[in-house]
């Protein structure tokens, strides 16, 4: 019995279909969020630019093809640019709930095998901070929004 490859629009994965409708849309509002009561735009451009940045810099940090990226964090378009830039990289995307608690993110995080991680906020990076020690897995963090971490 042969499997045949399903593609979509001549693609085969989902990296290689968001780079060419991100190319194809180019200028084209992908996303907005408000910024202190403000709309901000992101074109499809933007996007490709976020999570190919992304994926260069987990594959200068050492990812390999079917490592863990996981994402503490609510929805936000880091989130998004964060999933792509690690599918871009081949790696996988494993989302941990922003509800729970750090032992239920530990678990999260050591059964998904996770070995990079973003976080949202400070909320979440005090739950890393508290189970850091039991997750050796895990070889870089990186924050989102540093708001209330400018000391740290």
């Amino acid at each position: 019995m042969s499997e045949a490859t399903l593609t979509i629009d001549g693609c085969s994965t989902l990296p290689q279909l968001f780079l060419k409708k991100s190319v194809e849309r180019g200028a084209r509002i992908a996303m907005r969020e408000k910024d202190f009561g403000i709309w901000q735009s992101y074109t499809w451009d933007d996007y490709r630019e976020y999570a190919v940045a992304i994926a260069n810099g987990l594959l200068a940090c050492g990812l390999q093809r079917g490592d863990v990226v996981s994402i503490l964090s609510e929805d936000c378009k880091e989130w998004l640019f964060t999933d792509y830039g690690a599918q871009l990289a081949g790696g996988t995307t494993n989302g941990v709930y922003p509800t729970y608690q750090a032992r239920q993110a530990e678990h999260a995080l050591t059964d998904s095998r996770s070995r990079f991680l973003f976080v949202e906020d400070e909320e979440q990076l005090d739950k890393f901070l508290e189970i850091e020690d039991e997750l050796p897995r895990i070889e870089r963090a990186w924050v989102f929004d540093w708001k209330g971490l400018r000391d740290f």
